[in-house]
C-alpha cells in the first residue's frame, strides 16, 4: 500500500504503535490537529501543538505526540510512501521534507481528508482516491513553512546537547555534570515532558543517525560506528540488526534503491 489513511483518530492508546515514540523508513507522515492540546517531539525538537496545526514530517524522524487531555486530542493523518511522492514529483526535493505551518485552512484541509475518508469506504478506483491524496499533498507542500519553535525546557536543552555529541560519551552521569542536575532530576524531567527514558531517546537517535548515512554518504559501515559512539564495528553491526532486521550493507542497498 502507498498510503494509509487515518480519519478523525481520537484519543490514545499505549497498545497502538502510532501512539509511541517511532519513524518510518519509507514513508512521510502528514498530520492535521484537529482538537485538543499537548507537547509534540519532532526529531530533536520538542515543543507544543494546538488545533490548527499541520506538520510533515519526513521519514526517518523519529516523534510522537503527548496530549494534555488524551479524550480531546482529535487529528487526520495520512502516511504516505516517500520513493512514490519522489516519483510523482520527479524533481530535486529539498534535504528535509519536515514542515510546520500552524494556523492553516483547517476547512479545506478537513475537506480534503474526508473526500479521501469517503472514497476509500466506497471502495471507489484507486486512481479516483490518489488524485484526492494529490490534491492534499500539494495544499500541505505548498502552504508556507513556518519556524517550529522549540521548548525552552530542560528537556530541549538536553536533547540539543546529545544531537551536537552524538560520537561521543553519552551517559547518565556526563549529561547531568554537564546540565548541572542530579542524575535523578534528569531522569524524571526527560521523561515527563517527551514521553522517553534518556537512554531511549540516545539509543534512537544514534540509530537514526547511522541510517540516514547509510543511504545518503558513502562513509564506511566502520567510520559510521565511530560516528554515532561505536568504537568496535561489530558491535555495531550486530546492534544495528537487532534495530533493523537486516545489515548495515543491506539496509544502505535496500533505501538507496
Amino acid at each position: 500500500m502507498d498510503y494509509t489513511l487515518y480519519y478523525r483518530q481520537v484519543g490514545i492508546s499505549e497498545d497502538l504503535d502510532y501512539n509511541k515514540h517511532h519513524s518510518h523508513d519509507d514513508a512521510i507522515e502528514i498530520i492535521q490537529i484537529l482538537s485538543g492540546t499537548g507537547r509534540i517531539l519532532l526529531g530533536d525538537r520538542l515543543g507544543t501543538f494546538k488545533p490548527g496545526d499541520l506538520y510533515i514530517i519526513d521519514s526517518n524522524v523519529i516523534h510522537s505526540t503527548a496530549p494534555d487531555l488524551p479524550e480531546s486530542y482529535e487529528r487526520n493523518k495520512l502516511l504516505f510512501n516517500k520513493m512514490l511522492l519522489l516519483r510523482l514529483l520527479n524533481q530535486k526535493v529539498p534535504a528535509s521534507l519536515t514542515r510546520y505551518c500552524s494556523n492553516t485552512e483547517n476547512q479545506t484541509l478537513s475537506e480534503l481528508f474526508t473526500s479521501v475518508s469517503e472514497k476509500l469506504n466506497a471502495d471507489e478506483p484507486p486512481l479516483l482516491i490518489l488524485s484526492d491524496i494529490l490534491k492534499l499533498l500539494n495544499f500541505c507542500f505548498y502552504n508556507p513553512d513556518e519556524h517550529f519553535v522549540t521548548s525552552k525546557s530542560l528537556s530541549a536543552e538536553v536533547m540539543d546537547y546529545i544531537g551536537q555529541n552524538l560520537s561521543g560519551e553519552l551517559s547518565l552521569d556526563s549529561i547531568a555534570k554537564v546540565m548541572h542536575i542530579s542524575k535523578y532530576y534528569l531522569c524524571h524531567c526527560f521523561k515527563k515532558e517527551t514521553g522517553l527514558t534518556l537512554g531511549t531517546y540516545i539509543h534512537t537517535m544514534r540509530f537514526l543517525l547511522a541510517k540516514q548515512l547509510l543511504v545518503s554518504t558513502n562513509d564506511t559501515i566502520a567510520s559510521i560506528a565511530v560516528r554515532i559512539g561505536f568504537n568496535d564495528t561489530a558491535a555495531f553491526s550486530k546492534a544495528f540488526i537487532q534495530e533493523n532486521k537486516m545489515a548495515p550493507t543491506a539496509y544502505r542497498s535496500i533505501y538507496r534503491q
